[in-house]
């Protein structure tokens, strides 16, 4: 099972591939998780280092290839451990509108995209049916 979780497949793989039954999986991890020492915390602890020497290991390949094509570096930006502050990201600050007003704007995207209106109009709020 730690070889496989080593060449990057995902854990359920690994321990199908290990004929280990899935429940039966988590419930040891579980029991590692729990335990300061013994059996389970060390399967448990073997796992977590398998799957971080894959990611390690897929990270290098990713780098390596940004050398030849940028794009590979921008993904890696985008959904590596650094995504949260390379993802584009929307946020909506409500401030102090109140309930019904956040409604009556649900509702009138709800009404444009089921073909009641033009969702692309813009404007600067919900309009009247």
């Amino acid at each position: 099972m730690l070889a496989a979780l080593r060449a990057g497949n995902y854990i359920e793989t690994a321990a199908e591939f290990a004929g280990i039954d899935r429940a039966t999986l988590f419930r040891w991890l579980a029991k590692g998780r729990a335990a300061r020492s013994g059996q389970f915390r060390d399967f448990c602890d073997a796992v977590e280092g398998a799957i971080a020497q894959a990611e390690v290991a897929a990270v290098a390949r990713i780098v390596t290839a940004s050398q030849a094509d940028w794009k590979a570096a921008a993904w890696l930006l985008e959904r590596g451990p650094a995504h949260q502050r390379w993802r584009p990201s929307l946020q909506v600050k409500l401030g102090d509108i109140s309930d019904a007003e956040i409604q009556a704007a649900l509702d009138d995207v709800a009404r444009r995209l089921a073909g009641g209106g033009d969702a692309s109009a813009g404007g600067d709020g919900p309009t009247e049916p």
